[in-house]
């Protein structure tokens, strides 16, 4: 009992202490059990080599290690990503006689699909099959979901009528992830052959399922289906999730026609829960679907909103924010928000990306580029966005230089933009920002030899095309 307190407490070495040496004082031997008090505790703390010691010393009092403490141990390793100690452990295992059960196999071999090792878990599962031991739901399930992991949605589909065939019944995880490779094949058919399927097997389905089919039926503008499978969840007592409630919010807001007051309709539903009260992420989507929508009345209100809830807007709620008015040429309050993130010191390239499109659009080039200039020189906010999202970084470039109807103005300008384009290694298509600083260059009158060099480079990029990417 005081062993176990210890581990409980995570006073490990003083567990320790009490086997190695008041025990040993007393003359009383250390049983299974005394172990089995102090080597789960030593795993969970990640001990693995004083776990492994105890296994040595329960061999010194003649008591062999089970096939448990193994699995433990083997586990431990599997989920400290120290795969290569897991399998030397099982091979240690089997050397000393121990056999594994299919605790060790499904383990091992679920974290080498997981790694990408597909030959490993087929040596496993073929050694599974010599040794006697049967593939349970887990070992299918696994098999399965690496399938569907990989794009192999036929594949995942044979395991599950494999599974079936031997007498095994699928779970909720096995046709969720049938699901989502059907999610990820765009058959909407199959998404619901599958969930039928389940409720024939008896098999519940969870709000993934669900959330699943559902967003299938967004991706194809089926909304009414999904609200049909949303009242369908409902009926059956399974709980929305915030996810449940986003995916169709999102797909009413982003229909062909969109579908606002049923996204409203469904925020309000999902705040009347204080157990799934909307995140940012919600209030975005409704955002996002009221600027493409003009309402900026509903947009000042869900803003209003979020500061109540004590909500902050994040990089998505000023990029949609800052990308509507742009859209509608309010350029004035759209910079009000990039105002806000330069304040904060938060300001990102694709925030400002919408905002410079709109300037070089509406005739403001020289603003654009004196905003860009700012920001490019602020070399922390620039080194971010060149790591965390450089096609807006790109996508600003070509704003700059590729406009047409700017093309002869600024033009010795453009020309250091696309130097520093090309510095930062962009290697994407760019003839047409070739041919349009051609053009700017022949209406800005600049000599022949700096067209021709641009020409030259044009055609060097163009031989250099592989697929439909150019490379400088």
């Amino acid at each position: 009992m005081k062993i176990k307190q210890l581990c409980q407490e995570n006073r490990h070495q003083e567990a320790l202490n009490v086997i190695e040496v008041e025990m040993k004082n007393l003359g009383v031997r250390p049983t299974r059990s005394t172990f089995g008090a102090i080597i789960p505790g030593l795993i969970r703390g990640r001990h693995f080599s004083k776990a492994l010691m105890m296994l040595d010393v329960m061999r010194t009092h003649g008591i062999p290690p089970s096939v448990l403490f193994f699995n433990l141990m083997i586990d431990g390793y599997i989920k400290t990503d120290q795969l290569a100690l897991a399998q030397s452990l099982f091979e240690r295992m089997k050397d000393a006689g121990i056999a594994p059960n299919n605790f060790t196999y499904n383990s091992l071999i679920n974290a080498h699909l997981r790694n990408g090792e597909e030959q490993e878990a087929a040596d496993l599962v073929s050694e599974m099959k010599r040794k006697g031991i049967d593939a349970d739901e887990i070992t299918h399930t696994s098999l399965l979901h690496h399938n569907v992991r990989k794009g192999k949605l036929s594949a995942a589909e044979k395991q599950l009528e494999e599974m079936k065939k031997m007498g095994l019944k699928p779970n909720v995880i096995s046709f969720n992830s049938v699901l989502h490779g059907c999610l990820n094949e765009g058959d909407l058919d199959k998404c619901f052959k599958y969930l039928r399927e389940m409720e024939a097997a008896n098999v519940q389905p969870d709000a993934l399922s669900y959330e699943t089919v559902m967003l299938a039926c967004t991706k194809q503008n089926k909304m009414r289906q999904a609200l049909e499978l949303f009242a369908e969840m409902k009926s059956k007592n399974v709980a929305p999730t915030e996810r449940t409630y986003g995916i169709l919010i999102q797909g009413c807001v982003k229909a062909p026609t969109p579908q606002l007051e049923t996204a409203f309709t469904l925020f309000e539903e999902m705040k009347a829960n204080p157990s799934r009260k909307p995140s940012v992420f919600a209030y975005n989507i409704l955002i996002n679907g009221c600027t493409h929508k003009g309402q900026w009345g509903h947009v000042t209100r869900l803003l209003e909103e979020m500061k109540k809830e004590g909500l902050e807007m994040n990089e998505i709620t000023y990029c949609t924010l800052v990308s509507g008015r742009a859209r509608v040429n309010q350029l004035a309050e759209a910079y009000e928000y990039i105002q806000q993130m330069k304040n904060d010191e938060t300001l990102t390239a694709s925030v400002l990306s919408p905002y410079i499109g709109g300037c070089v659009r509406n005739g403001q080039w020289m603003k654009a580029y004196t905003e860009w200039m700012a920001f490019f020189n602020s070399k922390q906010q620039m080194k971010q966005s060149m790591q965390t999202d450089p096609g807006s970084v790109e996508g600003i470039y070509k704003f700059l230089i590729g406009h047409e109807k700017s093309a002869g103005e600024h033009i010795d300008l453009k020309l250091k933009l696309f130097e520093d384009m090309k510095g930062l290694g962009f290697s994407s298509p760019v003839p047409f920002l070739y041919r349009t600083l051609i053009r700017g260059c022949e209406l800005a009158g600049k000599p022949q030899e700096d067209r021709s060099k641009l020409e030259r480079d044009l055609n060097y990029a163009t031989r250099k095309k592989k697929g439909n990417k150019y490379f400088l």
